[in-house]
């Protein structure tokens, strides 16, 4: 068909000038800090072929009416600037310097196409229509998504401030918030334990100087939970219409015309957010600025930051408020456990208690740490999908995720345990013939059930995540906590895949 031959073209010449790093290499996140000045830039794009990259044309184009460098203490030739794919930078000259009309043609159908796709939902409903074809073939979408369901998406993702008001407003129960902070802290407290386990009890392969960096780190951990106290200042605003509030003032640069047609404002929308994000260039690092719009259905770790992030969103059913506290632990405890071990991980490790790039790990701890993802990664390779026997390609953002799913689990029930010493068992659900313990598992799994289409095969061969039904066995992969709650036969401890302790 014709969008299968528009498809293949697409990824044929995206291979043509695919000249980027790959994911796996941009793993490695100080491989990819690489300061910069702007005359620098020039010297690693220039080339004999006389192709030359104006950057002062492009820096002055991109900041235009953001703000004055000269009054800000910025000189364009002075300024650093992180260039995070060197080897991009300095091959993009043979890209352009190459058989012109052939480059231009490409570059002019990857920007032409880009637009479209970026565009495509905010013009016209025969565009939109076309898009949906476009996604039938390739994703095997049967039915096109509402259009209220699309407009509800875009409001959100640009103006979920103000939709998290209203959310948090009447939907919220600002209890959650302080009871959703106390059980960051119980689980940070069931990290903290692992850490400073006697010898080699839980982390052998860690050594004492790189567990005393990894408590530091535990402790300067920076929360953000619920919303920001500053949304809700002002209290209900549609009692008092002509209070300026903190929200008024962050979309006070917005500018949206009633009588444009949506096209336009978008790109207004579109042309608001970018400026807001340049203005932050030249200032302070804020760590206590909301990077995270509290509707948002997610736990975030954000290693330059080092913080977490448990917006409202995530703090409702299936994942939180349930009268018992094994459901909550079971579903938004591990996955507050889950983005704790980030912290750790092969990305997090690059980042110190402060958030700078500064590996803390020594090299014992790496080489150990290597040589255990390595068994633990064996354990998963044969892993397929059900209906297709897709293989996952394992790759160190999989491995990540994998591991902080067995170890997030695994720090939520020890924390649950901690909180039943403390508070005594709780009531069981009438009408299921299971334990407490049981059901802090059920709660698990039951978040991640879920489906998807044959046509995706390439985006779970490729992303970042395994399917949930792997997520949700990667998670109880050997654990005899499971086992134990379960009856189910103990599984054999291995010693050398055994990373975050059994």
């Amino acid at each position: 068909s014709v969008i299968r031959r528009v498809y293949s073209r697409l990824l044929g010449n995206w291979v043509q000038v695919d000249i980027t790093s790959s994911p796996e290499e941009r793993q490695n996140k100080s491989s990819l800090y690489n300061l910069h000045t702007v005359k620098e830039l020039y010297d690693l794009t220039d080339s004999e072929n006389s192709v030359t990259i104006s950057w002062d044309s492009y820096f002055e184009e991109v900041f235009f009416d953001i703000y004055d460098p000269e009054k800000k203490g910025l000189t364009w030739n002075k300024t650093n600037v992180v260039v995070r794919d060197v080897h991009f930078f300095h091959m993009i000259e043979s890209v352009l310097a190459g058989e012109r009309n052939k480059t231009m043609q490409i570059l002019r159908d990857f920007l032409t196409w880009k637009i479209i796709f970026d565009f495509a939902e905010d013009v016209t409903n025969e565009l939109r229509e076309l898009l949906f074809e476009f996604h039938t073939v390739t994703e095997g979408i049967e039915t096109p998504e509402p259009l209220w369901k699309t407009c509800t998406k875009q409001t959100q993702q640009y103006f979920g401030m103000a939709l998290s008001y209203h959310f948090v407003q009447h939907y919220f129960d600002e209890e959650y918030k302080k009871e959703a902070t106390d059980l960051l802290e119980d689980i940070k407290n069931s990290l903290k334990k692992t850490l400073t386990a006697p010898g080699d009890k839980e982390l052998g392969w860690m050594s004492a100087q790189s567990k005393l960096r990894a408590i530091n780190k535990l402790d300067k951990l920076h929360a953000f939970v619920g919303h920001p106290d500053w949304l809700m200042d002002g209290g209900d605003i549609s009692k008092k219409p002509l209070l300026i509030t903190e929200l008024d003032e962050y979309y006070y640069h917005l500018q949206l015309d009633k009588d444009n047609d949506h096209f336009d404002n978008m790109v207004e929308v579109l042309e608001w957010d970018s400026r807001e994000e340049l203005k932050l260039i030249g200032g302070p690092r804020n760590r206590d600025r909301w990077t995270v719009d509290p509707i948002a259905v997610l736990a975030l770790y954000w290693p330059i930051h080092n913080s977490i992030t448990l917006p409202a969103g995530i703090l409702q059913h299936p994942f939180y408020g349930a009268p018992v506290q094994y459901l909550n632990y079971g579903a938004a405890g591990s996955l507050i456990g889950h983005a704790l071990i980030h912290s750790f991980d092969f990305k997090g490790k690059q980042y110190n208690a402060d958030g700078t790039l500064n590996k803390w790990w020594d090299a014992e701890t790496e080489r150990n740490y290597a040589k255990k993802t390595e068994c633990f990664m064996n354990k998963f390779k044969n892993y397929t999908t059900d209906e297709q026997s897709i293989p996952i390609h394992w790759k160190q953002s999989i491995l990540d995720e994998s591991l902080a799913e067995n170890m997030g689990l695994k720090l939520a029930y020890r924390a649950y345990r901690a909180h039943v010493r403390s508070d005594g068992e709780e009531h069981l659900l009438p009408g299921f013939n299971a334990t407490a313990n049981q059901l802090f598992f059920l709660s698990y799994a039951q978040m991640w059930c879920s489906g998807f289409r044959n046509e995706i095969a390439a985006s779970i061969q490729n992303g970042a995540y395994t399917p949930s039904q792997f997520r949700e066995s990667g998670g109880l992969h050997g654990s005899l906590d499971f086992a134990r709650a379960w009856s189910c036969p103990v599984p054999p401890v291995d010693a050398n895949c055994n990373i975050w302790s059994s």
